[in-house]
């Protein structure tokens, strides 16, 4: 069952969304694109070929109160319990990330019972993308295309929008909204990377653990940590505990943080893990491309291109595999 939309109605669809849900969509902040919580429908923009930050956020927010405690032992769990959210505006390679979270969050035993609540109220339409970066190569990772588990797909042609729903909150949603009906065929992706990155070098990754290339790039770094910010399958956290001022209640609190940094690696004894600034950076790339596959079989890098756009000193993920022998 597939319906279109034309695309001057997007303001109209997303008005009626906003009755029933909190809408989170691609709007522009501060000079850049953003997913953001929308109060104007007309805000909107589907045509930014990503946004700066991931919506990883929406599911995994940088700061998430887990609960509130108090000095007589009580507990106070703070599972969401706000409004059903849509995730508009949402291009494949960042829905592809939000699967490698649900593998992370939700297939671990225990599964997180933060991010399984959030993730179960929400909603996500995933946008196709014609107009991918200068440094995306989604293509080279199999993440151009939504892959199982979206809730509605849109693809675009010639001002027409052909929405395709993944599961029954889908066909939910095209029945109750301003649709027509189609009889016509699936436009075919029409998106062309300009960058790719190679997969064979990927496969003999343990050959090249002591490479001097990771030396040479690291050299670069400055542990600013930007490509793990703006990265949108980074998963690392910490729990701290943040009393009142009279430490007589207090919240547990999940913060999200990086493995560029030297703490990140720090245990008992003040011994790190990796001090090294090279290790840091060989680390965040083998967890993306080969330890992540190694555990889930597929690779946490969805090629969205972040990383390489963000870092100061033009650091190059791509640059590097090509390197190695």
């Amino acid at each position: 069952m597939m319906k279109t939309l034309k695309k001057e109605d997007i303001p109209i669809f997303i008005g009626g969304l906003m009755k029933e849900y909190d809408v989170y969509a691609p709007v522009l902040r501060n000079g850049i694109f953003v997913f953001d919580l929308i109060s104007d429908p007309y805000s909107v923009n589907v045509d930014c070929f990503n946004t700066f930050f991931p919506p990883k956020q929406i599911l995994l927010p940088r700061k998430e109160s887990l609960f509130g405690y108090d000095a007589n032992g009580k507990i106070s769990p703070n599972l969401y319990l706000g409004r059903k959210r849509i995730v508009f505006g949402i291009r494949p390679c960042d829905f592809n990330a939000i699967l490698c979270l649900d593998r992370f969050m939700l297939e671990n035993e225990p599964a997180d019972p933060y991010y399984a609540e959030l993730r179960k109220n929400t909603i996500f339409i995933v946008v196709e993308c014609l107009k991918p970066g200068p440094n995306c190569f989604c293509q080279t990772m199999g993440t151009s295309r939504p892959g199982k588990g979206y809730d509605l797909f849109v693809s675009e042609k010639k001002n027409i929008l052909y929405v395709i729903p993944g599961n029954r909150r889908g066909k939910e949603i095209l029945q109750r909204f301003v649709f027509s009906k189609t009889t016509a065929k699936k436009p075919v992706s029409r998106l062309e990377c300009s960058r790719k990155i190679d997969l064979n070098k990927i496969e003999k990754f343990d050959k090249n653990f002591d490479s001097k290339v990771w030396k040479k790039w690291s050299d670069k770094c400055l542990s600013c940590c930007g490509c793990t910010v703006v990265c949108p399958t980074c998963t690392c956290f910490d729990i701290v505990d943040k009393p009142n001022n009279t430490i007589s209640a207090g919240k547990r609190q999940r913060e999200v943080i990086s493995c560029q940094v030297k703490d990140y690696s720090r245990v008992a004894g003040s011994h790190y893990f990796r001090k090294d600034r090279e290790k840091r950076l060989q680390h965040r790339i083998y967890c993306k491309l080969k330890y992540f596959n190694d555990n889930f079989g597929y690779k946490s890098c969805v090629g969205c291109g972040r990383c390489i756009t963000v870092c100061p000193t033009g650091i190059d993920m791509i640059k590097i595999i090509s390197e190695l022998k």
